[in-house]
């Protein structure tokens, strides 16, 4: 957190933090969707209905949501609940209907009868896929989460009751009432994959680790939970609560109905019913060891967290502080009663749409640090820049003169658009109505009916001291720079997809075999990786839209070439990125023992956009010089690239356009048998041949979008990816 606030370091320069804080700052607003009646169908736990509370202000009551499902003469039971911010939905069911509801307009959108009834379901991370259990029968319904039509049966005979899904989505859990198996399920083909166990007894509430190797299972009369491994498949561990007895259990007949873990994965939550109590366990050991106890008001039925880990919900209404294991708030209804529900999710909303969202389960959010990324590596074409289709190049559309339709140009020329979508992929536009090619084919124009997203000439040069500005233009001391860090950028921008008019160089791109010869033959034996980052802000990430928890939420272009290096070689690569916003080159020598103590085989070298000020080339090659001398003198087997820098706005006092070259070619002289230059420089200059410097920006001045941290990424990865 304390690296995030560096944002506020700008260049070589120190912005203001209250600058920062206007234009940068996280607007997120956390809410707790709680629905009822979520224990069995008493109404005397909240009513019926959707109720709605404000984490971040003592989870205060704010609405009451009605639904098709709450408006009957009789409210059923609520048996589960799910949701998709990027979607926006939310979706729950009763015993026999499952519901999908716009968080937006909070209008119900469908219900459903599946076959055979519903339960506790679960949702795939991309949001397409529902997979819902029937109520308590032999099989568990795939439902397509868009229109609520039914995609495939799943059969196990189990009596089917509980569902979670993996963090990366390709396998799903399914827990029946009358089997002491766990199912796992492929999402791709919709078949049993696994048998886990069996365990002692009947499988009730669990959940799942984050790398899908444990799952810690509430069994039937067992007051504890016990831990089985979901790779070989075997029960490994069974864990008793200590120093408490089974007594009378008013719900459920069994003594722990609800476990959860910390999203951090250090902790085990297990409820116990008799004793109104849940129990902490220590899950940085093996087996798991009892630490602490924490008594609630009534029988706890559940037990989940929030997003970040610091909160607990158990079913009783209670919110726990999950460091001080203290009881913090008490959800309570617009009435004053007291919120009891099994039945709850965490949704994050920002300027009034969902951008977030929580599980029902207490799962386990520790995963590979690479396969996430990796996941998305087929959608971000790192290793094609030579491919007939150029994919997702960002613009930032802009209304010459304040009128007429905003446009943007290709840096190539397209014989085809494919697809214009919004930076953050929550809106396509039309092709032919709402985006058009020009017959130049290389400028996209955005007709003003269609309202896009966009920024007016006169915008671009406020003046000094005007909100989003940072000072100032050359030769204009009056005026300012558009500025905007964080998403500002983000949320105006699009990404085109389309045909290249011209062939791309046939010639197939061969990794840089006499210079980093090392790094290549370890990567191609599958042997592990570990790369040091030397670098500053564009280095630690800024304004890449997973910094600043915006979709897509693709990570910079560090993490891009650790995971498409680790996805390309089967090689395991570890990353260790010492780059601070702010740091010249100078830092990055004064840095070096501390970036050579992290023992790297390949150390990337990225500076200059902090150093061009100094319009100083020959200081920037003796201090880089330094450094490699440093490096060397250590480990003469670490191989080093240099990074030339992107272009920083050409309008920009603090960043003379004509000195990246100089600096570039300062780094050129020091390449040699392991050190290799990426010359990020020259792409940036041949991008901005033909588009504005607006269209490659993150924050206006001289961070990177996304796609320029893939433009990064793609010309680091030619060097080492054939």
């Amino acid at each position: 957190m304390a690296r995030r606030l560096l944002a506020a370091l700008l260049g070589c320069f120190l912005l203001s933090l209250t600058t920062a804080a206007a234009f940068g700052a996280d607007q997120t607003q956390r809410y707790l969707y709680v629905v009822t009646p979520g224990i069995r169908d008493y109404l005397e736990f909240g009513g019926a209905g959707i109720l709605v509370f404000d984490i971040d202000h003592g989870h205060r009551f704010v609405k009451r949501i009605a639904t098709p499902a709450s408006l009957e003469a009789k409210p059923d039971n609520i048996k589960g609940v799910c949701a998709d911010a990027a979607s926006g939905r939310l979706y729950f069911t009763t015993r026999s209907k499952l519901y999908a509801v716009d968080l937006v307009s909070e209008k119900t959108l469908w219900e459903k009868e599946p076959a055979g009834g519903t339960d506790r379901m679960s949702i795939t991370p991309d949001g397409k896929l529902l997979y819902v259990p029937s109520f308590e029968k032999d099989t568990w319904n795939v439902i397509d989460a868009a229109s609520g039509d039914p995609i495939a049966p799943i059969e196990t005979k189990s009596g089917a009751h509980n569902t979670v899904v993996s963090r990366d989505g390709q396998r799903m859990y399914l827990g029946g009432l009358r089997s002491p198996l766990l199912f796992v399920a492929d999402t791709k083909t919709h078949e049993i994959v696994q048998k886990v166990g069996p365990l002692a007894g009947a499988i009730r509430p669990f959940t799942v680790n984050g790398a899908r190797t444990r799952a810690y299972v509430c069994v039937n009369e067992l007051l504890g939970f016990e831990i089985a491994d979901l790779t070989t498949g075997k029960k490994l561990h069974r864990v008793e609560v200590t120093g408490f007895k089974t007594g009378a259990i008013k719900r459920h007949g069994c003594p722990s109905h609800g476990i959860g873990l910390t999203p951090d994965e250090r902790e085990v939550w297990v409820v116990d019913a008799a004793n109104q109590r849940v129990h902490v366990f220590d899950n940085t050991v093996e087996p798991p060891q009892q630490k602490e106890s924490i008594a609630l008001r009534e029988q706890p039925g559940w037990i989940t967290f929030s997003l970040d880990g610091k909160l607990a919900y158990p079913s009783t209404g209670e919110v726990i502080d999950t460091a001080s294991k203290k009881i913090v708030a008490a959800l309570a209804d617009e009435n004053g009663r007291e919120v009891h529900s099994e039945k709850m999710v965490e949704i994050h909303f920002r300027d009034g749409q969902p951008v977030a969202n929580g599980d029902q389960f207490g799962v386990g959010r520790v995963v590979d640090p690479w396969q996430e990324v990796i996941r998305t590596l087929p959608d971000l074409h790192l290793t094609d820049s030579q491919a007939k289709v150029v994919h997702r190049e960002s613009l930032t559309p802009l209304q010459r003169g304040d009128e007429g339709s905003p446009r943007g140009k290709l840096a190539l020329a397209a014989s085809k658009l494919i697809a214009v979508t919004s930076a953050t992929g929550e809106r396509t536009y039309k092709i032919g109505t709402e985006v058009l090619l020009d017959k130049d084919g290389q400028t996209l124009l955005f007709p003003l009916d269609g309202k896009p997203a966009f920024i007016k000439e006169s915008e671009l040069f406020p003046p000094k001291d005007s909100p989003n500005s940072y000072r100032h233009r050359v030769g204009h001391p009056e005026q300012s720079m558009l500025y905007g860090p964080g998403r500002w950028f983000h949320d105006r921008q699009v990404e085109a997809t389309y045909e290249r008019r011209t062939p791309a160089d046939p010639k197939p791109r061969e990794p840089a075999e006499k210079l980093l010869p090392k790094t290549l033959a370890r990567l191609r034996a599958g042997q592990p990786l570990t790369i040091g980052i030397s670098g500053d802000s564009i280095s630690f990430g800024h304004d890449a839209s997973a910094l600043v928890s915006a979709p897509p939420n693709q990570p910079a272009y560090p993490a891009l070439v650790a995971a498409q290096l680790q996805s390309s070689y089967q090689s395991p690569v570890s990353l260790k990125n010492r780059a601070i916003a702010g740091w010249s080159i100078a830092n990055g020598v004064a840095d070096a023992d501390k970036l050579l103590a992290e023992k790297p085989q390949l150390v990337i070298v990225a500076y200059g956009m902090n150093d061009v000020g100094r319009k100083d080339p020959a200081w920037f090659k003796d201090q880089t010089k330094q450094l490699l001398d440093k490096i060397h003198a250590a480990d003469p087997e670490i191989e080093v690239i240099l990074v030339s820098s992107m272009l920083g706005h050409k309008e920009w006092i603090h960043t003379p356009r004509e000195m990246f070259a100089q600096y570039r070619d300062a780094l050129a002289e020091l390449a040699r048998p392991g050190v290799a230059l990426a010359d990020v420089t020259q792409v940036w200059t041949d991008q901005l041949q033909a588009k504005h410097d607006l269209d490659l920006t993150g924050n206006g001045l001289n961070h990177p979008n996304d796609y320029g941290h893939r433009l990064y990424a793609r010309t680091i990865l030619d060097l080492l990816v054939k």
